[in-house]
């Protein structure tokens, strides 16, 4: 029942390491970068788990949380729910607009782009209206480019590495080798 909150916070701690250690340079702040693939962890979490995803990414954000003073553990609280709460608005919002029920039925590669960038922006306004307002930040629009850029295209090089690791399956799988 609770393995999807597991799976998605380990999810997202290993898929934020690997994408610091990628795309270090891409890093615009300790908040953004102009690449961030965890952000399709969010979506995915959300579309399949629902409420648990959103906890397994909170997890998941505290894990990579900053720690290193009173300020920053409350920081790093309020940043982690705004991920989880802001992908579970944006994919339930999806679900609503794009008229799809929770089972996905009809879901298409053009719904995926749309999430994705629905995704970007429920998570970089308000995270970026809190760190603006806390102080963090003292630009809001230099950290809502970045971040949401970093979101939409980390969403779509994840969603392609995950097509055309379909499309490999599909033709390497043992049923097509003969």
């Amino acid at each position: 029942m609770y393995i999807g909150v597991i799976f998605f916070s380990l999810a997202w701690f290993f898929l934020y390491r690997l994408n610091g250690w990628l795309f270090s340079q891409e890093i615009t702040s300790h908040f953004a970068s102009w690449i961030f693939l965890p952000q399709i962890v969010r979506l995915i979490a959300v579309l399949i788990c629902g409420w648990r995803g959103a906890i397994g990414l909170f997890v998941g954000a505290l894990l990579t949380g900053d720690y290193s003073s009173d300020s920053a553990i409350l920081h790093s609280i309020v940043l982690a729910f705004l991920s989880s709460i802001g992908a579970y608005i944006a994919v339930y919002f999806f679900l609503w607009w794009a008229r799809l029920l929770d089972t996905l039925s009809g879901l298409k590669g053009r719904h995926l782009w749309q999430l994705a960038l629905l995704g970007a922006i429920f998570n970089s306004i308000p995270t970026n209206t809190y760190l603006f307002f806390s102080g963090l930040i003292t630009n809001w629009w230099m950290g809502v480019l970045p971040m949401l850029s970093g979101d939409w295209f980390g969403s779509a090089i994840m969603l392609y590495i995950m097509r055309l690791t379909q499309k490999l399956w599909s033709r390497y799988s043992i049923g097509n080798l003969n």
